[in-house]
């Protein structure tokens, strides 16, 4: 139903439906809690239940209902639709959204190279790893090959990167990837607190201009 009504349109007076359709991965930009990724459960009617990677709220389960965008791709692009989510159990929302999704061109997160010594905790461990990020984006990082680089395909990790501001490190989660050199990982980031995303993406672009200026960029 929701297919057939995309493409003969809707009433002016009927509620937008949720552009993403079951099965899809997304992403939800969740105001005051951050961005995490998840996978649509089911759609019906003008609501998408979405199953998060990450529960934002943290166990504050005071939150309940918060303004929200959802993100998908398509071979047209990437879509974007704005709402609301309403937190149920189990990681599960309820995304209802406001208006019609849009299609949006975004650029992708700039990536910086450099060598910076980051912890990681993988999942299922209790002891931290050291190691080596040889490439940072607002949006993950690429892992050199040092000892005990060596993480399972994905894998989920909890990232502590300094960012030499004066500040704590940001503690991004990751799920682990394939990287494109052999002995080499990605991480793209699964959950990310919307100030820890200001900072990193900051950073970035302060080492990006500096490099530039040292004609090393």
């Amino acid at each position: 139903m929701g297919v057939i009504r995309r493409l003969l349109g809707r009433r002016g007076d009927e509620p937008p439906a949720p552009a993403a359709e079951r099965g899809q991965e997304v992403t939800v930009w969740i105001r005051g809690l951050g961005r995490t990724g998840g996978g649509v459960v089911v759609v019906t009617g003008q609501t998408a239940e979405i199953a998060l990677a990450v529960d934002p709220r943290f166990g504050d389960d005071t939150v309940d209902t918060v303004d929200a965008m959802v993100e998908h791709t398509t071979p047209r692009g990437l879509h974007r639709q704005a709402g609301s989510v309403w937190f149920g159990a189990s990681n599960h929302v309820s995304f209802t959204p406001s208006e019609e999704a849009s299609l949006v061109q975004r650029r992708e997160f700039v990536r910086l190279p450099l060598h910076l010594e980051i912890r990681a905790t993988v999942q299922g461990e209790s002891s931290e790893r050291e190691l080596m990020a040889i490439d940072l984006s607002a949006s993950g990082l690429l892992l050199g090959r040092s000892p005990g680089a060596d993480l399972d395909e994905g894998g989920t990790v909890w990232l502590s990167i300094p960012l030499d501001d004066g500040m704590p490190p940001i503690t991004p989660r990751g799920a682990v990837v394939r990287g494109a050199e052999e002995g080499t990982h990605g991480v793209r980031f699964d959950y990310i607190a919307d100030s820890d995303q200001e900072r990193l993406a900051r950073f970035v672009m302060r080492e990006q201009l500096r490099l530039r200026r040292e004609g090393k960029l």
